[in-house]
């Protein structure tokens, strides 16, 4: 999550709750990715609010892994390597998407293809789940990555001339996983090394894009949020930017070569610049159509072989990240034309028909932008929803919806367009297709083709296992009976061998009933929470007689291990109780008449625990303090600080 230098996380977290403090939260403006950012980094900043701390303790996990690694290396005939060996972790769901409408596997950042075989061989990056390769066109897929000193991928370049010769940049530009630099394969990704252009995390570096000169493959250049790198020999040496005026260390979202040519690229990312000389120098493209970089949050770029002299900048707006504006040049890159802009309908929403009036959208984590390789009036944006234009981007129409129609669900979706899992961070044409009506989008649900020009689209993403899961709950009375909830996909339950959506949105916490399988409640953000009665092939939402004031983030849910029937609830100031959950009434009110909120009154219950030896023992934490009670949360005594720095 971008901010300034000067900022702490408290100040930047003031400024989110006063723009929303009269806003009623929707899809698709934001508002999602900050609460998730916000609720991963409170407790890594506490008290302090100082942003770079969760930079400063990483790298003593990579200095452990390292250890790790190198003394499974130098053991291999060990007892310890073969009590590792012997007790791996299996993926529970790598061989299938879970059936049901809306779901998916994870985030994939981008897609790359073999030069040699690119309707065969491609390869996937992941936030938090590494690089994927398929080599049978996207029905099954692999990965080694898991043991890199870190598996976040943000993109990847394979050489031409040699395609086990190949470049991976490290990290997620779309979230605070820092890169620790390039890697290099030499042996088809196998096998990956360090290059000369090595990150550690307290430098807090993110590639946001790696690009290959067209004509030679020792040629390479980097956007990253401090500058442009470039390397001439394979990153065995690189030369970093100065800090001048023709080099400098801004932040840069994308960059692209002019096709065919070694000289002149382009690279945007509050504002845009031009290289004439391979990317020694950057000029500032001062055209008076571009918008101002105050009121930018983010540039994507394109071009397309159709016409190698022109060049599309798809532009979020920095108040809220919806739509500022489609640019087009046609003098590769000298000046530019305002196509189309805010005052059209706000194609980055997310709404089934957005105006130029509907606020929002989330170009500061989704924003994707390709061109037709032999028609450059056709252009596809991606960002929670697709759409796209014939007229060089005057005009545009939505051709995949979040909400969509899905063949293989009929009757589900709000909306006739295709259906495609929301969020897009990556487009891109089949290289070679002399149709050119193969595109392939990855967005946060996996990676889909389209084999008519975005008209209908297959999701790919197979055994691809990238989901970034918060939370797993099990049954006490089957064991193959569980459920897990994920970010982006939701609750996922596997039942009878398979797997099946169970509820949408973020997954979060929830549980199943210790006595009846058939009760099953699962949650999404916010604390919203919802109930099935019948085994997970139904739900409805839980609904309170008297509302609940809105929960954090992640609100945690509880079971009462001695009682059954009664269900607490944090997320919120006091501690809530149902004592009626499974009735089809469920009326969450405080745990008990006359109860008092646990210190501090004004913060939220983080996590709370009841003890399985006397379910009128429960603890509850807020911030730094723990607090309990030996009445079912009557009164909640300060227990202790969580921190001895605190002055409780």
């Amino acid at each position: 999550m971008g901010s300034s230098k000067n900022e702490t996380f408290y100040s930047v977290q003031e400024k989110f709750n006063q723009y929303w403090e009269n806003k009623a939260p929707e899809k698709g403006q934001g508002y999602k990715i900050f609460k998730r950012w916000e609720n991963q980094i409170a407790d890594k900043i506490y008290p302090s609010g100082d942003m770079s701390l969760p930079s400063h303790t990483y790298p003593n996990f990579i200095e452990w892994q390292q250890r790790y690694n190198n003394k499974l290396a130098r053991n291999a005939n060990s007892k310890m390597k073969a009590t590792l060996t012997s007790s791996q972790w299996v993926s529970l769901n790598q061989n299938a998407i879970a059936s049901g409408y809306d779901s998916g596997s994870g985030r994939l950042n981008f897609v790359t293809f073999d030069p040699n075989n690119p309707t065969t061989t491609m390869f996937v990056g992941a936030p938090d789940g590494g690089l994927w390769k398929t080599t049978d066109g996207g029905t099954t897929w692999t990965t080694n990555t898991d043991y890199l000193p870190i598996i976040g991928c943000s993109g990847l370049v394979i050489d031409p001339n040699n395609t086990d010769i190949m470049y991976l940049a490290t990290g997620d530009r779309g979230s605070d996983r820092s890169s620790i630099g390039v890697m290099k394969s030499t042996d088809g990704g196998l096998n990956w090394n360090t290059t000369s252009l090595v990150f550690t995390a307290q430098d807090e570096y993110k590639i946001n894009k790696i690009v290959m000169d067209p004509n030679q493959s020792n040629i390479m250049l980097v956007a990253t949020n401090k500058g442009i790198f470039k390397t001439t020999d394979g990153w065995a040496t690189h030369t970093a930017p100065s800090g001048t005026e023709t080099s400098p260390t801004f932040t840069f979202f994308d960059i692209e070569y002019k096709p065919g040519s070694s000289t002149v690229a382009y690279a945007g990312g509050y504002e845009m610049y031009k290289t004439s000389d391979g990317g020694d120098n950057w000029d500032y493209i001062d055209s008076a159509n571009l918008p101002n970089a105050n009121d930018v949050i983010r540039i994507e770029l394109a071009v397309t072989e159709a016409d190698s002299d022109y060049v599309y900048a798809i532009v979020g707006r920095e108040s809220d990240s919806g739509f500022e504006g489609f640019y087009r040049s046609t003098d590769s890159g000298d000046t530019f034309t305002k196509q189309s802009s805010a005052s059209t309908p706000n194609i980055l929403h997310s709404d089934m028909a957005p105006t130029a009036a509907s606020e929002g959208g989330q170009a500061n984590h989704d924003l994707a932008i390709t061109v037709s390789p032999n028609n450059e009036d056709k252009i596809t944006i991606g960002g929670v929803n697709q759409w796209q234009s014939v007229d060089g981007g005057l005009n545009w129409t939505r051709i995949t919806y979040w909400r969509g129609t899905d063949p293989n669900h009929p009757g589900e979706g709000d909306a006739p367009e295709a259906y495609m899992h929301a969020d897009v961070q990556y487009l891109q044409y089949l290289p070679g297709d002399t149709a050119t009506t193969t595109l392939f989008a990855t967005c946060d649900g996996g990676i889909y083709k389209s084999t008519d020009d975005g008209i209908s689209w297959t999701d790919i993403t197979s055994n691809i296992a990238v989901g970034q899961q918060t939370n797993i709950e099990l049954s006490e009375t089957t064991e193959d009976f569980y459920f897990a909830g994920l970010q982006d996909i939701g609750s996922l339950l596997h039942k009878n061998g398979a797997w099946s959506v169970l509820t949408g949105g973020d997954g979060e916490d929830g549980f199943i009933d210790r006595t009846n399988d058939n009760y099953i409640v699962s949650s999404t953000t916010n604390g919203d929470f919802f109930l099935s009665t019948d085994g997970g092939a139904d739900y409805r939402d839980v609904t309170w007689t008297t509302p609940l004031p809105k929960g954090q983030w992640f609100s945690p849910i509880e079971q009462d291990p001695g009682n059954v029937d009664n269900v607490y609830i944090g997320g919120r100031p006091h501690l809530y109780v149902s004592t009626d959950m499974f009735s089809g009434n469920s009326d969450f009110t405080h745990s008990k008449t006359g109860a008092i909120a646990p210190s501090p009154a004004d913060k939220n219950i983080l996590s709370f625990e009841i003890a399985p030896s006397s379910n009128n023992v429960i603890y509850v934490i807020k911030e730094n303090i723990i607090s309990k009670s030996t009445n079912t949360g009557v009164y909640m005594d300060r227990y202790f600080c969580r921190f001895t720095s605190c002055k409780c």
